[in-house]
């Protein structure tokens, strides 16, 4: 048997996908000895000449036939290829194959027509009967077809969610450990240091939006949303802090209101936007860093001042990119990432039902 198995997967053109080769190979063993002794009745295997002139003409045409209704069917599942296109993907390919395979068999009842030893005529009342089996075998041929392209679709879904959630369970875990960061805690406690002799009420007002910073970061810690009015709170603290550390070299403008009373987004994530800006970007006070948050009807918008560092020594591993795959679990929009010349922005999609994740 499994010599057999090689020697016919050896026959295989390049043409075809090993499924489709497969199948091809399983479809040929049962319907062309029933298609021919239905073409051709009793005579073809009481008679050797209508046996083998049937058996030569039905391996051409379903030679000719698999390649035609191959490219139809490959056709169509490019034009719907997800596992949700099923039913419509269905439908479609039964029309088509439909029709290609009622054409085809007719041409082929006419070539054989012409062929005396087979003694058919082309005419109604053997059409008709043809294309009723046509019609038979495309309904079995489509909806097998989508019933097993559809699971391996919903498959292929699937390990790409578990990948996803690992991905994102990973991104959780490094994002406890590095929750208190410690680059910016010591960069912030510097700058209090030195205010507290040169300005003890901007110090105090340092030391408690430092106070606010930490305090949303662990509280946030394990949650999958956050209220919007909730983060920009938090990142008008985180804001203040980065005035004060970095002075004339950032602008950071925030929305005086958000109008979203009940919209989520992820926690942290404007934070995240934000220290991709200063990751990649420099800062003098005479080209100031820009950075704008922007309330739209159903996104926020993080945008900066595009002024690249010729150089990043440092790449965060949980920066922007996991932001994108966790919005990708969570969100039925995607994030939007743009460029031009002056300016780059990403578009965070606004969650209005909080999602859950098992």
């Amino acid at each position: 048997m499994t010599t057999i198995r090689q020697y016919i997967e050896r026959l295989r053109p390049s043409f075809f996908s090993r499924q489709e080769w497969w199948f091809n190979v399983g479809m040929f063993a049962v319907w062309v000895p029933f298609g021919n002794y239905f073409y051709f009745g009793p005579r073809y295997l009481s008679d050797i000449r209508v046996f083998v002139a049937g058996s030569l003409g039905g391996q051409t045409t379903y030679a000719i036939s698999i390649v035609v209704l191959t490219l139809i069917v490959r056709r169509i599942i490019a034009l719907y290829p997800s596992f949700r296109q099923t039913f419509v993907r269905t439908l479609v390919m039964m029309l088509m194959v439909g029709m290609a395979v009622i054409a085809l068999s007719s041409i082929f009842l006419w070539v054989f027509s012409l062929v005396p030893v087979l003694e058919i005529t082309f005419n109604w009342q053997v059409l008709w009967p043809i294309w009723l089996l046509d019609g038979v075998f495309v309904f079995i041929f489509s909806v097998g077809l989508n019933l097993t392209y559809a699971y391996q679709q919903w498959k292929a879904e699937q390990i790409e969610i578990e990948s996803l959630k690992s991905k994102v369970l990973e991104q959780q875990i490094d994002a406890l450990k590095q929750k208190v960061k410690p680059h910016f805690l010591f960069n912030s406690l510097d700058s209090i240091s030195a205010l507290i002799h040169e300005d003890g009420f901007l110090a105090e007002r340092m030391v408690d939006n430092l106070a606010r910073v930490y305090r949303y970061m662990l509280q946030s810690s394990g949650q999958e949303q956050a209220l919007l009015t909730d983060e920009l709170h938090f990142i008008a603290a985180y804001a203040s802090l980065l005035r004060v550390r970095f002075g004339s070299r950032i602008r950071i403008d925030l929305p005086e209101t958000t109008l979203k009373p009940a919209a989520f987004i992820l926690p942290l994530s404007l934070q995240v936007l934000i220290d991709n800006a200063l990751k990649n970007n420099t800062m003098l006070p005479s080209m100031p860093l820009v950075i704008e948050i922007l309330i739209h009807e159903e996104q926020v918008t993080v945008r900066n001042s595009l002024q690249r560092k010729r150089l990043v020594l440092h790449h965060d591993r949980h920066g922007l990119g996991n932001l994108i795959l966790r919005y990708k679990m969570l969100a039925a929009e995607p994030v939007v990432v743009a460029e031009t010349s002056q300016t780059f922005s990403v578009t965070l999609p606004l969650l209005h039902v909080i999602p859950t994740i098992q």
